[in-house]
């Protein structure tokens, strides 16, 4: 029973280790989708366009036509987006409103705090 503090230290130390290692993975990933989100659809398509084709193994011409399709894509979804977003907002808008007529008045004050911080999270990355 002598080798217990060794062993209980050489535990903590794996653990500890995953528990960092965990974190700074977690962080890189927020980083890399923020980065992805403020970059705005062409950092998407690039994204998207160098994953599969490293994926695939794709050559230069299939990496090109790859972009095309992304971009051609990207435009029928931008004039698709235009057409939905409007009854989007306004279905936001009624489940808002709807969820405000059931709370006190403490809370919509900090429901009120959640929405305003999500709309300001949302209008930093665009």
């Amino acid at each position: 029973m002598k080798n217990w503090k060794p062993i209980v230290g050489a535990c903590s130390i794996f653990l500890l280790g995953m528990i960092a290692g965990g974190l700074i993975t977690a962080k890189a990933i927020q980083t890399r989708i923020r980065n992805v989100m403020k970059g705005g659809p062409d950092a998407m398509e690039a994204l998207v366009v160098d994953r599969m084709s490293s994926v695939l193994g794709l050559d230069a011409a299939q990496k090109e036509k790859l972009r095309v399709i992304a971009q051609d894509s990207h435009g029928k979804l931008k004039q698709l987006r235009k057409q939905v977003d409007p009854q989007a907002q306004e279905v936001l808008a009624r489940t808002e409103a709807d969820i405000r007529a059931i709370l006190t008045p403490e809370q919509k004050e900090k429901f009120e705090k959640m929405v305003a911080e999500r709309r300001n999270a949302w209008g930093q990355l665009k």
